[in-house]
């Protein structure tokens, strides 16, 4: 399954996969679950996709985890609106090679996702 986000009216991020994780048919609705731990490498997975001297890597995949920021794709779409789709320093107009970033750190108290 494939789940969009809402970022601005009108544009959605797509995550996934995610997996169903519980169903509530009273409010017509379900939940979803973006990360799965049982979908993480372990070491035998691994072991087998490394290369012995002399032989080819054999090819593997892995499904990892990794922690991001919900806010962080609808602040970037407000940022470039606020900015006009461009970057404030060097007027650099291509929105893929743009970035948005927090003046006050995300982490701190006062680093809200706010664009004034």
């Amino acid at each position: 399954m494939v789940y969009f986000h809402g970022l601005v009216p009108g544009k959605y991020e797509a995550t996934w996969p995610v997996f169903l994780e519980r169903d509530h048919p009273e409010l017509l609705a379900f939940s979803v679950a973006v990360d799965d731990a049982a979908h993480a490498a372990t070491p035998s997975d691994l072991q087998w996709a490394i290369a012995e001297e002399g032989t080819e890597a054999r090819r593997g995949y892995v499904t990892s985890v990794a922690r991001h920021r919900l806010h962080q794709s609808a602040f970037r779409e407000r940022v470039l609106r606020a900015y006009r789709h461009q970057c404030t320093l060097c007027r650099l107009g291509h929105d893929e090679l743009l970035n948005a970033a927090h003046i006050i750190p995300d982490s701190e108290p006062e680093g809200e996702p706010v664009v004034s």
